[in-house]
């Protein structure tokens, strides 16, 4: 019976024997034995060597793109280094109303001063209420020549209201360019490893970031060339009024004109209401008529002959043949 000191002791006797069967076993090795085993782990870095120097994998696209990714983000955050060659970028609008002794005139005035700074006229509307007219113009000039454009309205007549408006957007077009340049260095990338690609499947997810990556810098470089178009022409709507005392007042032939035109309006309107209530006033026709019909047979049905009632007041019978 083996008691609880044998049970502790057997642990330490078996590890003393696995202990010298090791030491047994190393010494019965053989020296070409360890010589082969190293020759084996040699090839088996070298092997390894070059199969790091092979065509990009999968995993290096998904890295790439990751890379790409983190660089847009490092280029949009707040504290990310920003083009410094980029001066401020300010949108400039303006509005004028200006009334004047002749709209048409007037309008000949704007077309030339928008023309002579290197503008262009985008819209011309005209309004003609009772002799009354009114013009309204939407004209884009160059941003650095509008001060000289608006002064130069002042002769075109007498301008009752100015109005400029700047909107400062260079944080935005610094964003845009940073992200754009990130976007610009990613694709040159995977380019690259389009290049390398080996695989159909390494092809195909390398072609559909590159394509995304394109979509994406081409929005970003139209936004980029609206806002810069902005900054570089401003918009200018200007209002053109007849003057106060210039406004025409209708004549007698002008009134009469009128007079014609609300009469024909109104027998137009008689003659719509008449078409939208004749089937209305058919179906009420045909009801009188059908109760006319009915009243006339119960009257019928319910009075005695004549020679009966004329009998009745004479006290007399009827006359026989």
């Amino acid at each position: 019976m083996t008691g609880p000191t044998d049970a502790a002791i057997n642990p330490l006797a078996a590890a003393v024997i696995s202990r010298r069967s090791l030491s047994a076993t190393m010494k019965l090795a053989s020296p070409r034995i360890f010589a082969a085993g190293l020759t084996a782990l040699a090839a088996t870095l070298a092997l390894t060597a070059c199969g790091n120097t092979s065509a990009p994998s999968s995993a290096e696209f998904a890295t790439d793109s990751a890379a790409g990714s983190s660089a847009e983000k490092i280029a949009t955050a707040p504290g990310a280094t920003t083009p410094s060659n980029i001066e401020s970028q300010i949108i400039r609008t303006a509005a004028l109303t200006i009334r004047v002794t002749d709209v048409e005139d007037a309008v000949s005035n704007v077309r030339e001063a928008t023309t002579a700074v290197g503008g262009v006229i985008t819209s011309e509307d005209f309004v003609d209420l009772d002799g009354s007219k009114n013009a309204t113009l939407i004209v884009k000039v160059p941003a650095d020549r509008l001060d000289g454009f608006l002064a130069g309205l002042g002769g075109v007549g007498s301008v009752q209201q100015s109005n400029v408006t700047a909107s400062d957007v260079t944080t935005q077009v610094i964003d845009l360019e940073a992200r754009i340049t990130a976007l610009e260095a990613s694709i040159a990338r995977l380019r690259e490893l389009q290049a390398q690609a080996e695989t159909i499947a390494d092809l195909i997810a390398v072609e559909t970031e590159l394509a995304n990556r394109q979509a994406e810098l081409d929005s970003i470089q139209s936004q980029r060339d609206y806002l810069g178009e902005q900054v570089a022409m401003s918009n200018v709507s200007i209002y053109l009024q007849p003057a106060l005392g210039g406004v025409t007042q209708p004549d007698f032939l002008r009134g009469l004109a009128n007079g014609f035109n609300a009469l024909l309006n109104t027998l137009g309107g008689l003659v719509v209401a008449a078409g939208f209530l004749l089937p209305f006033g058919v179906v009420v026709l045909l009801i009188f008529f059908f109760v006319r019909a009915v009243q006339k047979r119960r009257r019928g049905r319910g009075q005695p002959p004549a020679s009966s009632d004329a009998s009745a007041r004479t006290g007399q019978p009827p006359a026989g043949p």
